[in-house]
Order: C-alpha cells, then structure tokens, then sequence
C-alpha cells in the first residue's frame, strides 16, 4: 500500500473521529437557560397539568436594536413542533384562528391536536420524556445532520420542554444548537434559547 493511500486514509479517519466527537458534543450545544425557573415541578402524578387547549401564538414580547427600535415578536407552537422537514412543514394562513390542545396520554406520549377555527385539522402523537427537573420534554427529531458533518456540512439540535404556570397557560423552554464545518478547517457553535408562554383557552381542571 503506497504511503500517499495510507495518508488519505488516516485522514479520512481522523475527520470521522472528529464527526463523532462532534455529534457526542452536540448534546449539551443546545442548552436550556439557567436563569429560568420552573413554575410547576410535574411528576408521575401530576403530569397531565398539561392538557388544555391554548392558544397558538405566545403573548407578544419584544427585545430592543443597537437603534434604540423595539422590535415585537410571537413565536408559533405549531411551527416550534415542527423540524422543517417535508413530513411535518405545515402552512398556515394569516386570516384563521389557530390554537391546539395537548393531552398527556402517559409520561412517554403526548398528544397535540392542531385547532383551526375550533376545528380538528391535524394530530401528532409526540414521544416525550419526564425530566429530573420536573418538565415534560420532547423526543421528536433532537438532531438532524446537514450534508457531511466535519466535511462540508453539521449539526442541528433543538430541545423543547414543557410545564404550566400559575395560570394555566403552557409555558415551554426552546434551546437551539448548531455546529458547522468545511473540511474541519472552518468551523463554529452557535446556540439559543427561549422561554414562551402559550394561554389557556379552556382552564386545565387535573
């Protein structure tokens, strides 16, 4: 075997090894913030605090530019759900109400009914998990990779958890990561994180 073989190969190597450690990393790149505290610690007798219906879009926040302009924003929990992938891409329109319901079937399943007009249009049922720290989190899509990780391409994580709050409306913990490389030569993390409250429509009575 020529030595010039012998160098791809190890080359090739190192960059999987790399690829790896990258995607063992990525578990803690989408981090939750740890300033916020949870409003209601659910356990294995109260988890189905979390049925309700509520509506789609947060209440309004806002955040300030370098300008001095504010800037006012919503998220979606529809589009929050969805990975943007082909299967799960959902369109909405701008003249409809949108809202949903959620009903906790165990610790492990949680089902969504997306609402429009009060209507039924779509269901999911979603793989969830309760967390040592009182929250139901998703376990639907966590990591995608983007073209060749360490190559030309990377990592996307997104982790979301949810509780209640005094009121009953749905607050969930949104943490984003990203890691991107071209042949391992170029690269960089990049992460974020959200706390969203969704109201209530219809006051959860468990």
């Amino acid at each position: 075997m020529s030595s010039g073989l012998v160098r791809k190969r190890v080359a090739w190597f190192s960059r999987l090894l790399f690829s790896l450690s990258v995607m063992i990393g990525m578990a803690s790149c989408a981090s939750y913030d740890k300033s916020v505290e949870n409003p209601s610690f659910l356990n294995k007798t109260n988890y189905k605090k979390l049925n309700g219906t509520y509506l789609a879009n947060t209440k309004k926040d806002s955040f300030r530019f370098s300008t001095g302009d504010w800037y006012v924003y919503d998220y979606n929990f529809l589009h929050e759900i969805d990975r943007k992938l082909w299967k799960d891409t959902l369109g909405l329109d701008t003249v409809s109400e949108y809202s949903f319901r959620l009903e906790a079937r165990s610790q492990k399943s949680l089902r969504v009914l997306y609402l429009k007009n009060d209507s039924v249009f779509r269901e999911r049922n979603l793989k969830t998990r309760l967390t040592n720290k009182g929250y139901i989190q998703l376990k639907n899509k966590n990591l995608k990779i983007i073209g060749l990780p360490g190559i030309a391409g990377g990592y996307d994580q997104k982790r979301i958890r949810l509780t209640v709050n005094d009121n009953n409306d749905l607050v969930i913990d949104n943490a984003e990561g990203s890691y991107a490389a071209m042949m391992i030569l170029y690269g960089g993390i990049s992460s974020s994180s959200q706390r969203m409250v969704f109201e209530s429509r219809i006051k959860n009575n468990n």
